[in-house]
């Protein structure tokens, strides 16, 4: 029986994405499965600079939210919600799926300042942890968030893959093939 590779979550996603009828998918799921031409694979910074720049429309935004959710890869979807905070049109979206979510993006979510007018119609579709927090003094809801911020934080500081052998001050050049 032959062998089937296996896709990896970069192929998922940019399988998912550039089957999206809105103009700025195709470009973006190349772009995260392979990179510009001649340039860098991206990393999660990489890509999230592409998709902010990419993606301006919260109606784009809004399409792409249901293939993050089925990919159920937690790391772009919580870079999606940070990056979606201060837009209520999105974040309403996000809002009502949170049940399809894991618990800790759920936290997530109920823990900015940006939902706190949206989550209270919404919240008998959250887990109970995120319910509690919900309810939680607002201290509790910022320690939260700033554990949440530090990992977004750390995600975007990868832009691009770097080989071993190049230094990272140089991360956005091709290495060198060995000769």
């Amino acid at each position: 029986m032959p062998q089937t590779e296996r896709e990896t979550p970069r192929k998922v996603l940019s399988k998912g994405i550039g089957a999206l009828d809105i103009p700025p998918a195709k470009a973006y799921a190349d772009f995260i499965r392979v990179g510009d031409p001649g340039g860098p694979i991206p990393c999660w910074g990489g890509a999230a600079e592409r998709f902010e720049r990419d993606f301006i429309r919260d109606s784009d935004r809004k399409a792409l939210w249901p293939v993050l959710v089925r990919s159920q890869d937690p790391r772009p979807i919580m870079l999606f919600i940070h990056f979606n905070r201060r837009r209520p049109a999105v974040l309403r979206e996000i809002i009502g799926d949170a049940g399809l979510l894991p618990v800790f993006l759920q936290r997530f979510i109920v823990s900015l300042d940006e939902a706190a007018e949206l989550v209270p119609d919404r919240l008998d579709a959250f887990a109970p942890s995120a319910q509690q927090l919900w309810e939680a003094e607002p201290a509790t809801r910022k320690r939260e968030r700033e554990m949440f911020t530090e990992r977004v934080v750390r995600l975007l500081s990868f832009r691009f893959f770097v080989p071993n052998q190049q230094e990272p001050a140089n991360e956005g050049a091709r290495p060198v093939p060995n000769e």
